[in-house]
């Protein structure tokens, strides 16, 4: 008897990520995000979201390092006990990290209100490091 394996669809938010040489964790970002983790006594907001809602050990899934390891910690906010606009919310902050404007798409089209962007952003600035005295306030 032959067996057959259906593959699963992938999240339909995988259409915003780029998954080609500028994919958005590609070295040294993971190491950089690495090394945030670390001087953050080992827990990125990151972390702290997605462990609010449900997922264990969320460092073995962020920073995605390839397709495959994106698609899972896409599939792992979908399947979060989250509702939808924070499952949205933990999207914009990945999106954030291509840096090109998309997240800002992403959250028109799914009716992210401005102080959920800007509450997101702050988590995104305060984990990435970058310009956080700026951002933040």
């Amino acid at each position: 008897m032959i067996h057959f394996q259906v593959a699963e669809p992938a999240p339909s938010s995988l259409v915003y990520f780029d998954l080609s040489d500028h994919f958005a964790w590609r070295e040294p970002r993971p190491q950089e995000i690495e090394e945030r983790r670390a001087l953050l006594n080992d827990l990125l907001i990151f972390d702290i979201l997605l462990r609010s809602g449900g997922v264990s050990s969320p460092d073995t899934l962020y920073p995605p390092r390839d397709k495959c390891s994106l698609v899972r910690l896409l599939e792992v906010i979908e399947n979060s006990s989250y509702d939808t606009l924070k499952k949205n919310c933990l999207i914009y902050f990945l999106l954030k990290w291509h840096q090109d404007g998309r997240e800002t798409i992403f959250a028109a089209q799914n009716c992210i209100t401005s102080q959920f962007v800007a509450l997101t952003e702050a988590y995104w600035y305060l984990d990435s490091g970058n310009h956080i005295s700026v951002r933040v306030f």
